[in-house]
């Protein structure tokens, strides 16, 4: 019984990348820091980590919200490019071979996971 729920557990992902791969228009896929997935039409997405979590804890009223910076990895046939996104600032899309990928959202604590649109470039 483990072992089927283990085998469970490991294609979750995978389910993910493949929709994403999938994919002619912009998807959301939800990353765990050393997940990846594929873009749209070819390459890969990898959350490598979270650089910083300055936000403010849930529940609590803070003076200042705070920002999270990811940082991801982008690789495509047209090379590789590591880019940091934050939730917090006009730094939340970048551009690489052609798909364009935006932080939406990254949940607080841990686990921490981030939730991204994929898709070619407007």
């Amino acid at each position: 019984m483990a072992v089927l729920f283990a085998v469970g557990a490991c294609t979750q992902p995978d389910l993910r990348a493949k929709q994403a791969a999938t994919a002619q228009t912009p998807v959301e896929i939800r990353l765990a820091p050393g997940e990846h997935a594929p873009l749209p039409g070819g390459g890969r997405l990898r959350f490598v980590a979270v650089v910083s979590d300055s936000r403010c804890p849930p529940k609590v009223q803070c003076i200042h919200a705070g920002e999270a910076v990811l940082r991801f990895e982008l690789d495509s046939s047209v090379g590789a490019r590591t880019v940091e996104l934050s939730t917090a600032t006009d730094a939340h899309a970048a551009s690489v071979g052609g798909h364009r990928v935006r932080l939406i959202s990254a949940t607080q604590g841990t686990p921490v996971s981030a939730r991204v649109a994929v898709g070619p470039f407007d």
